[in-house]
């Protein structure tokens, strides 16, 4: 979000579930926990639901980033 306001294309406002998603992945790349430790707090309903969560929240990055492009948005940032 901060890279969005910074550069100037939209924000996108779903993903609320990103930082923790982001957290648990952390502690797995540093072997702070493993798999079954943070797996077992979810259901797999609810790990579809993050992934489906993640994929729609880059989808929407994407969409704005090309509208910001195809609306040549980054020559107005320049003046």
């Amino acid at each position: 979000r901060k890279i969005a306001d910074d550069i100037g294309f939209s924000r996108v406002d779903n993903g609320r579930n990103l930082l923790t998603i982001k957290d648990k992945r952390n502690k797995l790349s540093h072997g702070e926990q493993t798999f079954y430790s943070i797996g077992k707090d979810f259901t797999v309903k609810e790990l579809d639901g993050f992934k489906e969560e993640v994929i729609c929240y880059l989808k929407d990055v994407i969409k704005n980033i090309e509208t910001f492009i195809d609306l040549k948005k980054y020559k107005l940032r320049e003046a």
